[in-house]
């Protein structure tokens, strides 16, 4: 039982990891992306 709690624990974690790292390239990318449209 607490084995299987920490790896929830781990994997709950690594998925607020990703979802964060996904939200700031996608934040970097739109930004970037505007910068550039606005130069043409």
């Amino acid at each position: 039982m607490k084995k299987a709690s920490i790896i929830e624990k781990s994997s709950n974690k690594n998925l607020e990891f990703i979802f964060k790292t996904g939200y700031f390239i996608v934040y970097i990318c739109s930004s970037f992306f505007s910068k550039n449209y606005y130069k043409f």
